[in-house]
This record gives C-alpha cells, sequence and structure tokens, in this order.
C-alpha cells in the first residue's frame, strides 16, 4: 500500500494511495523513532493532537505521523511543522498494521534502535516543554525489556455496541516501546486489539512497563483505573473512559465526570479535552459520560473561578433576548422573568400578527422599562418553520451582526393538543429551569465565564407528559443526517434522542448557532417543498442546534433547579424500574436484547411474533419481515382509503338529503 514519498506539500489523489511526507533533516546520531496514529480526521485537526506531538518532538530522532480520514490544507501545514514525516491515507477505519508501513518507511531514512507507537487515544497535558514526558523516557531507558508499555493492559472490557452507534474499533497503542527482538518480531503491526504484552510474552520476549498488573490490580486499567494512574503521575489522560457506550460505562461504575475533575487537578487542559471530545462523541452520549448536568442552588453561593472573577471585572456579558411569541399569556409570563437578568440586556420579539405586536411592545414597555436596552417587536410569516424560521430568518441579521456575547432563546406558543395541568408543567419546566432567579440566572452567566467551549444551555428532555423518552428524533433523524452533510458538519449523532432543548428555549453563545444562522433559509423550505427528504425543517433543525454547536467545538450543559431535579429523577428511576422488571442483567445487557428483539409495533401477537423471529430466527426474519411490513402497509392503506370513501358518501347523501 506504500505508494512513494513526496513534499508535505502534495495533495492526495486516490483513495486508497499512502502518501508518505518527508521534510528535509538529518538524523541527529541518535535512533529512536515516534510513530503517533491519528485516525478518522474530519477535515480539521484538533487542537490536542497537536499539542501532543509538541511533547513528543524534543524526544523524537525522527516523527512520524499516520492519518486516516480526510485532512484538510491548514491542519496539514500544522503537522507537517511539528512531525517529519505525515503518512496519510484518504480512507477512514484504522488499523495497527498502519504501523508497520509508517517503519518501513522511515527505514530508508533511519535504522531504530528503538521505536515508540502511540496516537491518538490519550489527551496531553496542559503545559509542554522538553521535559513534559521526559520522565516516561528516561524510566524507559532504565528498562532491557523487548517491548515496554506505560500501563500493562491484560485485557480489554471495552465490547461492541455497533447498533447503538459505539461499534468496536481498532485504537493506535496508548504507549507501545519496541527495542531489539521486539522491532524485529512483526507482532505489533498485526491488525489484533489484543493486549500486547500477552501477544509479546506469547512469544518470548520479555516485557515491562511503568504501571504494572501488579500495581493496578485491573485487566484495563486504562478504563477503570484512570484516577489512580493520574494521582501516580501517569503524563497522559487516556481517553477510552469517555468515549465508550454509557450504559457500558455505567455497568463499571466509571464515572468521567470524577475523571475530569482529577485530571483538571492534576494539569490537564479540561476546556482542550472537551473541544475534542465534542467533535467525537455524540452530544447525548458525552452529556451522559461527563455528567454535564447542573442543578442550580436556590442560592448561588459558589465562588467564581480567578479567571471568572478577572473576566467579570473587566466587562459583563453583552445579551441578547430573542423570543418568539404566539400565546400572550405565556409571553407575558416570560417578559417578567426577564427581570431576572442583568439590566441592559437587549430584546427582539417575533410574532405572527400585527395587533399582537403592538400588544407586545406595549408590555415591554409596561414590564421592562428601564431595565431593557434595545427593543424591537418584528412580524413573521404565519406558521411558517414555527420558532426556528422566526430565529434564522426574521432574526438572522441580529444574530450575525456580531454584538452579543450571550443568546437567551425563549419560545411561547399555546399547546392546544396538550391538557391544562401537562401546559403548565411545560411551561414552569422551560421558565423555572432557565430563570428560575436573580442567583439562577447569575450561575447560568457564570458558566459560560467559566468554560470558553461552553455552547449551550437548556433543561434536560422533557418526560413528564411526554413520549419523548426512546424517541426523541422522531421520523427525523434522516432528516438530521441531510442537514448535517448540507453543513458539513461530521459529529456523530446518538441514535434514539438527540441532545437538545426540545421546548425551544436555551441560552447559547451565538458563535455555537452560527452555522445555521448563516445558511440563507427560505420559508419555501420550512414549508418543505423545496426538500422533501428534509422532512419538517424547524424540527429537524432544534434537533440538530446541539450538534451543529460540537462541530465548532462547542459542548453543552443542561440545568435543572433542586426542584425539578427531584422531580424528574424519581420518575425516572420509577420508570426505569418498571421497564426492568421483565429482563435481567444490567442495564446494558437489558438494552441490547430490547434493540435485538426490535420495535413492538403496535404490540400484540403480531407484535411479539415480530420480536421472537429477530431476536430467535434472523435469517428467517429478514425474509418474513418486510413482507408482512409491505402488507400491514397495503392494509392499512386500504383501511384509510376506505374511511376517505365512507366520509365522501356520508357528506353526499348528507347534501341529497338537505336538497
Amino acid at each position: 500500500m506504500l505508494a512513494g514519498e513526496t513534499g508535505c506539500d502534495a495533495e492526495v489523489t486516490d483513495m486508497d494511495r499512502l502518501e508518505a511526507d518527508i521534510s528535509a533533516g538529518g538524523v541527529n546520531g541518535r535512533s529512536r523513532l515516534v510513530v503517533y496514529a491519528l485516525p478518522d480526521v474530519s477535515g480539521r485537526v484538533d487542537e490536542d493532537p497537536l499539542v501532543a506531538l509538541e511533547a513528543l518532538r524534543p524526544h523524537a530522532d525522527r516523527l512520524v505521523v499516520v492519518t486516516t480520514g480526510d485532512l484538510d490544507v491548514g491542519s496539514r501545514e500544522r503537522l507537517c511543522a511539528t512531525a517529519d514525516d505525515l503518512i496519510h491515507y484518504t480512507r477512514r477505519g484504522f488499523s495497527r498494521s498502519l504501523y508497520g508501513h509508517a517503519v518501513d518507511a522511515s527505514a530508508r531514512h533511519m535504522a531504530a534502535s528503538e521505536i515508540v507507537l502511540t496516537g491518538a487515544s490519550w489527551f496531553a497535558p496542559r503545559e509542554v516543554s522538553e521535559n513534559t514526558l521526559a520522565g516516561v523516557f528516561d524510566e524507559m531507558a532504565t528498562s532491557s525489556a523487548d517491548v515496554w508499555e506505560l500501563v500493562e493492559q491484560t485485557g480489554s472490557l471495552v465490547r461492541d455496541f455497533g447498533p447503538q452507534g459505539f461499534p468496536l474499533r481498532e485504537e493506535p497503542y496508548l504507549w507501545l516501546a519496541l527495542r531489539g527482538a521486539g522491532i524485529r518480531s512483526s507482532f505489533w503491526s498485526a491488525a489484533d486489539p489484543s493486549p500486547a504484552a500477552a501477544r509479546a510474552s506469547a512469544i518470548g520476549l520479555s516485557t515491562g512497563s511503568l504501571f504494572s498488573v501488579s500495581q493496578t490490580a485491573s485487566p484495563d486499567p486504562v478504563l477503570l483505573q484512570v484516577p489512580w494512574l493520574l494521582s501516580q503521575g501517569l503524563p497522559v489522560l487516556p481517553k477510552r473512559p469517555f468515549v465508550q457506550y454509557p450504559p457500558f460505562l455505567e455497568q463499571h461504575a466509571v464515572i468521567g465526570k470524577e475523571i475530569l475533575a482529577v485530571a483538571a487537578a492534576t494539569g490537564f487542559d479540561t476546556d482542550r479535552i472537551l473541544a475534542a471530545l465534542t467533535r467525537s462523541v455524540p452530544a447525548k452520549a458525552l452529556n451522559t459520560n461527563l455528567g454535564l448536568l447542573d442543578v442550580i442552588p436556590s442560592r448561588n453561593d459558589a465562588p467564581a473561578s480567578a479567571s471568572a472573577r478577572g473576566r467579570s471585572a473587566r466587562t459583563a456579558p453583552r445579551i441578547l433576548v430573542v423570543m418568539h411569541v404566539t400565546d400572550m399569556a405565556s409571553g407575558t409570563d416570560a417578559l417578567r422573568r426577564l427581570l431576572l437578568l442583568p439590566e441592559g440586556f437587549d430584546l427582539l420579539i417575533t410574532t405572527t400578527d400585527g395587533s399582537r405586536a403592538a400588544r407586545l411592545a406595549r408590555l415591554v414597555e409596561d414590564i421592562l422599562a428601564g431595565h431593557v436596552g434595545s427593543r424591537e417587536v418584528r412580524v413573521a410569516p404565519v406558521n411558517r418553520g414555527r420558532d426556528m424560521s422566526a430565529l434564522f430568518i426574521a432574526s438572522r441579521d441580529v444574530l450575525l451582526a456580531g454584538e452579543h456575547d450571550l443568546l437567551l432563546r425563549l419560545y411561547c406558543r399555546p399547546m392546544g393538543s396538550k391538557t391544562r395541568v401537562v401546559r403548565h408543567y411545560f411551561r414552569r419546566y422551560q421558565f423555572e429551569n432557565l430563570l428560575a432567579s436573580r442567583d439562577h440566572v447569575a450561575r447560568v452567566l457564570r458558566m459560560f465565564e467559566e468554560e470558553p467551549g461552553l455552547g449551550m444551555v437548556f433543561p434536560p428532555m422533557i418526560h413528564i407528559g411526554f413520549q419523548t423518552l426512546g424517541r426523541g428524533w422522531g421520523e427525523f433523524r434522516d432528516g438530521a443526517v441531510r442537514l448535517a452533510r448540507r453543513l458539513g458538519v461530521r459529529v456523530p449523532l446518538d441514535v434514539v434522542s438527540p441532545l437538545a432543548p426540545f421546548g425551544g428555549m436555551f441560552f447559547a453563545r451565538p458563535g455555537a448557532i452560527e452555522p445555521l444562522a448563516r445558511v440563507r433559509w427560505t420559508y419555501r423550505e420550512y414549508e418543505g417543498s423545496s426538500d422533501p427528504g428534509m422532512g419538517d425543517l424547524a424540527r429537524v433543525q432544534v434537533r440538530m442546534l446541539t450538534t451543529v454547536a460540537a462541530a465548532n467545538g462547542y459542548h453543552a450543559r443542561t440545568v435543572l433547579t433542586p426542584e425539578h431535579a427531584a422531580i424528574s429523577h424519581t420518575s425516572l428511576e420509577f420508570k426505569a424500574d418498571e421497564i426492568s422488571s421483565t429482563t435481567r442483567g444490567y442495564p446494558v445487557d437489558r438494552i441490547q436484547l430490547l434493540h435485538r428483539a426490535g420495535p413492538t409495533g403496535r404490540g400484540g401477537v403480531v407484535g411479539l411474533s415480530r420480536m421472537y423471529l429477530r431476536l430467535n430466527h434472523p435469517l428467517l426474519a429478514s425474509v418474513v419481515l418486510p413482507a408482512m411490513a409491505a402488507a400491514e402497509r397495503g392494509f392499512m392503506l386500504l383501511r384509510d382509503r376506505r374511511a376517505r370513501w365512507r366520509v365522501a358518501l356520508s357528506r353526499f347523501n348528507r347534501k341529497g338529503a338537505s336538497r
């Protein structure tokens, strides 16, 4: 697969062609080769791998980077500025056999006496200098082992969750150093995800490590023992605990929030880590793995960080409130709650009726006089794109003006299809979790101050009075895939439900939703005639807000008041308990069982028969179930047609009787 060697300014022209980009320069007399694997690049390379390469550079006589996927020109140049060789595959995916090609390419330029195989399976420390990884290389020098690891692994607990969006993939080595017989053996370049130490020992090679199994007392310490490893001086942060399927991590009590806190205390840049994870892990899964839900106490007594105090002393955030109001009662409540914001915010209200616009303008003066800065009420077309067209068309100029630091989006609408009790709870849930009190709002604003990469804040997906659990995408996931392709967004999507502000209300940095605002949407697109495959564009957009923000490195947090946290948690706990009562094992096992069984449909004998076939006779199910589905669609079509004929005949008879 090795096709040739060219300069770092060459372009990749063949999907199956390998390019080795060799920069000029000689070997300084030593013979250490470091190969860093960076798989599945989606155009732009994140900041963290570049920092990792800077940390490796002082200790490598030749530094080789192997990438797969798409690599933009800017990232290519930045990689070439640090590495000696850049080997780029345009296909996606990764195999450890690629290490062998990199070593072969470098053999033409140096005879390595030591090879270090590593890659984007760890996060780099905050501060990078010549001494950042010096301790690791010094420890390596004291060992005469043929194969030396940073952390010894005797097994891997990671499992395949492909249907859930987390397939088992071959990962770059965390850190594998080879000498003598270790280099001459080919075990390290085999496409084999099993632990390296076990494979090396099986062929008679001597092994060593900085952290041994006897110390960690775990077969998979880079999953289970990361806080302890960091406390003992591990200079890199393994990615494994952050990027797995959430129920699997829950089974093993791997708490990402705790690990991230330990990492911050031991010198890692959590902002940089969050930016990298945001682009590579589905938003809802990341929200779960890192515990990015904040329960804001009734009284905000938490001290601000030193950096946040410094920023606050310089300037207060410029806030823009953009409201879409089609229900006056809800809109009046929202206007009163805006008194909880710091004075001087700007306000833009959109609505669908001129007389309502006049009433809203008067209410703004009555309620917010002296509290609000600029204010404007605009009339948008009726029932075309709901709140999203009002945001991205009617308010587009204000969103893109660049005059504000934060955006507060409120949506006040009637809910005629819901009971009064459900409507009441929905409004409480949205308004109170965003605008409960001055202290509550101050804490949300402080979150944005303390986290430069925080893009959005909103309440978690509502599940009381609504059927959103298990069906957050509804029928709009295909439209989300099409929208992501249109915007060039390559962040993976959650499979079951997205992390989204389903009530249409959120705090955000304007830059987080800017990619959607920059598109010149038309009202015709919101009616569905422009792109029928998109479905309901407004509902697709609200489900894609966090994913679009993630593409720019912005993560999202969810917030609850203590009261709503108590209501939500007890309700979820009871529902999960009831749903789990008929299946055995950990939740991750129950989930896999139910996913294999598939949808219940309308239940009854037919639905249970489908599930039985999927579980016990998958080959037969692949033949029978499509035929059953076609027959069911035909039956439903015939039934609907008969119903329409009955309605038409009834109308004809009524007209005849009236004559």
